[in-house]
């Protein structure tokens, strides 16, 4: 009884392994649709700026859909806010931070392959901090 629900994948007719969140295909949808109907309705926001959950059919759309380029721009500027909150410095924080702000200040007008830039640029911030984290932890452990 350590595992009574044992994870299995199911898949389609043809064979491909389904995503596993597709079985909240009802809540996902019901919060898309209420998020919509508040943002363009009494907000005024354009339906291309939402973040929206995405519904992957298979795991390959799903890895197909987490590349950047495939990416939305809302999609794109969720994910660099989520990169700037794990920084510890203050300064780089402020720095990301105020670029940001610029791309969403103007973010149906700036071009999609400025914001995949800066998303990348940050990744590989985070990257190089984990590293040097990494080795500052080794260099403590051989003491």
């Amino acid at each position: 009884m350590s595992r009574p629900f044992d994870e299995k994948s199911h898949a389609s007719v043809d064979g491909k392994v389904l995503d596993p969140s597709l079985v909240d295909v009802t809540e996902v949808a019901s919060a898309n649709r209420e998020m919509v109907f508040k943002e363009v309705l009494f907000n005024g926001k354009q339906r291309e700026d939402l973040p929206l959950t995405p519904l992957h059919v298979t795991k390959g759309e799903r890895e197909v859909a987490s590349q950047l380029k495939n990416m939305k721009k809302a999609d794109l500027v969720k994910r660099i806010e989520n990169l700037v909150s794990k920084f510890s410095d203050e300064s780089a924080i402020r720095f990301y931070t105020e670029q940001l702000g610029n791309i969403q200040k103007k973010l149906a007008s700036t071009k999609k392959e400025i914001i995949i830039a800066l998303c990348e640029e940050i990744e590989q911030q985070e990257e190089l901090l984990n590293m040097q984290n990494q080795e500052n932890t080794k260099q403590m452990n051989d003491i």
